[in-house]
């Protein structure tokens, strides 16, 4: 992403942090606030990613987040998306939610966002204690693994047969982005269901080729995947890139299939 872009999403993500400091009823309800996703990694798209923002936050003892605490976040969501024109998505989770429902892959994932508000330190420690948990048994997680998969796949295979260009706006490219985004994801589960854990989607696509390029069809719509996604703001729908939509659905279920192979 180029550095003006970065520096923008790196501001708007401080300037969720100051609105929240400047609250301190809300305030008092934030265990942390941390970086996630392609903007972290430095591989964010203008036009096409999200600011990605944990929250972990305190609740009730079933898990319940206060209703004045989700909506002052949603106020300060609006207020920044408005100023800084781009799409933020705020992850609330309570405490309680990592304790409880959490699969060990999010949390994982979770575990390598950048603190900008608690203490790293404790940010750090608190995921390890729970992972220590949460990774005791290696055939139920790779069951999880095998379970989110067949999840991931159904997600998409629905999409892709129910949006059309009467329902969807701007209908090619969002399924492309479909397409694309479904894609890194189910290369992701794929790896750790090998016990890789890549951190980036340029990792993701290179260990993938490296680990099952030669046991799957279509072995390049991984790279086709970064590419497009890289180039977003370039393309223009054509026969290829139609193709390329195509030939995913038959990638991400053979994907599946390789899997419930091992």
């Amino acid at each position: 992403m180029k550095k003006n872009n970065q520096f923008i999403f790196i501001q708007a993500l401080n300037k969720v942090v100051k609105l929240c400091r400047s609250k301190s009823e809300l305030l008092n309800d934030i265990k942390f606030i941390a970086l996630l996703g392609s903007v972290k990694d430095n591989e964010a798209v203008e036009n096409y990613s999200d600011l990605d923002i944990l929250f972990i936050l305190e609740s009730n003892q079933s898990g319940l987040i206060k209703k004045n605490v989700l909506e002052k976040l949603k106020t300060i969501c609006e207020i920044v998306s408005k100023e800084y024109n781009i799409k933020i998505s705020i992850l609330p989770h309570s405490i309680y939610d990592f304790k409880t429902y959490v699969d060990f892959e999010y949390l994982t994932h979770y575990s390598w966002g950048k603190v900008f508000y608690g203490s790293a330190t404790d940010f750090k420690r608190f995921f390890r204690k729970i992972l220590k948990l949460k990774m005791t048994d290696e055939k139920q997680n790779a069951k999880v693994i095998l379970f989110n998969l067949i999840h991931a796949r159904f997600n998409f295979v629905r999409k892709y047969v129910s949006w059309n260009k009467y329902n969807t706006t701007d209908y090619h490219r969002a399924l492309l982005k479909l397409c694309i985004d479904n894609i890194f994801e189910i290369c992701d589960w794929c790896l750790i269901y090998n016990n890789y854990w890549a951190k980036t989607k340029k990792e993701i696509v290179y260990k993938f080729n490296e680990q099952f390029g030669d046991k799957i069809a279509f072995n390049n719509i991984p790279q086709w995947a970064y590419f497009l996604r890289k180039n977003w703001n370039t393309l223009k729908i054509d026969k290829n890139i139609k193709d390329f939509c195509s030939n995913t659905t038959d990638f991400i279920q053979n994907c599946v299939k390789i899997i419930n192979h091992l």
